[in-house]
C-alpha cells in the first residue's frame, strides 16, 4: 500500500496566538524552539543537530519535517503526558501515549482531542493474549469546526509483515530492533487505521512509530527523532517513505 498524504501547510498566525500569553513559560517555549533549530525557518525541512533537544520525525508525501518537543503536560488524572511538539514554521502537534490528541496548522486541525478509555500500552504488553481493546476517541475538527465528533476504536495486535503491507518499507528499519510490537487501531468514521510499533517492556513501553491520519488522505508518520552522532542505526533512513 502506498502511503498518501498530503503536504503540511505552513501557519504562522496560529503559532503565534499559540504563544501570545506572553508568560515567561510561553517566551522560553519559543525562544527554546528558535534554539532547537539555530533560527532557521526552513529547518524543518533538514535533520536537526543539536542533541538538546528531544525531536519528532514527521514524514508527509516520503518527505521529512521535524519537530522539537515544546513541554510535556502531566495533567492530573491524565497518563501518559501530553506532549506539545512544535515546527519551525508554526504546525503544533499533541500527542499522547503515541496518539494524536490535537493538530494544528494542517489542511484539517484537530482543535482538540481526547481519548477515552484506552488502555496503557503498559496494561496492552502485560497481557498474554492481547485481546481487542476497545474505546473512543472525541474531537472537535475543523475546517467547518464540526464538534464532539465520537469515534468507536479498536486496538489488535497485528505482525510485522502485516504493518509492512500497511505501510510498505518504513517500518523496515524497525526490523534491526527486538522487542518491537505492532498494533492497528481502527475506527467507525472512516478514517484509515492507525498503525502503532510499542518497543520494551510492560514497565518502560515506548511508541517508537506512528502511522495516523487527521482525514482521509492526510496522514502522518511519527518518528522519535534523535540527532546523529546519537541516533541507533535504524534511524538511518532515506526519508522514512512507505512504499
Amino acid at each position: 500500500m502506498v502511503l498518501k498524504v498530503v503536504g503540511l501547510r505552513w501557519c504562522m498566525g496560529w503559532f503565534a496566538l499559540a504563544l501570545t500569553a506572553c508568560t515567561s513559560s510561553s517566551q522560553s517555549t519559543l525562544d527554546s524552539i528558535r534554539l532547537a533549530f539555530k533560527g532557521d525557518v526552513n529547518a524543518a525541512q533538514f535533520e536537526p543537530k543539536n542533541p538538546a533537544f528531544q525531536y519528532l520525525k514527521v514524514t508527509v508525501y516520503g518527505r521529512p519535517a521535524f519537530l522539537v518537543l515544546g513541554y510535556s503536560d502531566p495533567k492530573e488524572g491524565q497518563s501518559p503526558s501530553t506532549e506539545t511538539w512544535y515546527s519551525a514554521k508554526g504546525e503544533v502537534l499533541k500527542l499522547q501515549g503515541g496518539r494524536l490528541v490535537g493538530a494544528l496548522g494542517l489542511e484539517t486541525e484537530w482543535r482538540q482531542a481526547q481519548v477515552v478509555g484506552a488502555p496503557a500500552w503498559s496494561e496492552v504488553l502485560r497481557s498474554p493474549q492481547t485481546p481487542a481493546w476497545n474505546y473512543q476517541r472525541v474531537r472537535d475538527e475543523m475546517p467547518g469546526y464540526v464538534s464532539n465528533l465520537t469515534d468507536r476504536l479498536t486496538l489488535n495486535p497485528i505482525t510485522h509483515a502485516q504493518a509492512r503491507q500497511r505501510l510498505g518499507s518504513v517500518v523496515e528499519p524497525l526490523a534491526k530492533r527486538s522487542g518491537v510490537r505492532w498494533f492497528e487501531e481502527t475506527g467507525a468514521l472512516g478514517l484509515p487505521a492507525a498503525v502503532y510499533a510499542v518497543e520494551g517492556s510492560a514497565t518502560s513501553p515506548k511508541v517508537v512509530l506512528t502511522y495516523q491520519c487527521v482525514a482521509p488522505q492526510l496522514c502522518l508518520v511519527l518518528e522519535p527523532w534523535v540527532p546523529a552522532p546519537n541516533r541507533p542505526p535504524s534511524q538511518d533512513t532515506k526519508d522514512g517513505r512507505a512504499s
